[in-house]
């Protein structure tokens, strides 16, 4: 699966030296890459869809270029970080 060119993809892989996609683990349900400083590079966000909007599992540091990876991937699934009902 593809979808928004190089932002979703249906494998998780990561491109050649960079960290993985937006992938859709199931219907409903997405893992999404926030970038982290330091060696780890990256934590992966799981984004869960229910009626009462989207759910996030593990969002991150707050950085900017990790809310901006958040906010880009949100739009990419087709919500936006201020309609999530939760944050856990």
């Amino acid at each position: 699966m593809s979808m928004d060119g190089d932002r979703v993809s249906g494998t998780g892989r990561p491109p050649k030296g960079g960290r993985p996609r937006l992938t859709r683990v199931r219907p409903g349900l997405w893992s999404l890459p926030i970038p982290l400083p330091g060696p780890l590079g990256h934590v992966l966000v799981y984004v869960l869809e229910t009626e009462a909007g989207p759910y996030l599992v593990d969002a991150g540091w707050d950085t900017e270029e990790g809310w901006s990876a958040l906010t880009a991937g949100l739009r990419a699934l087709g919500t936006r970080s201020r309609t999530s009902a939760a944050f856990w």
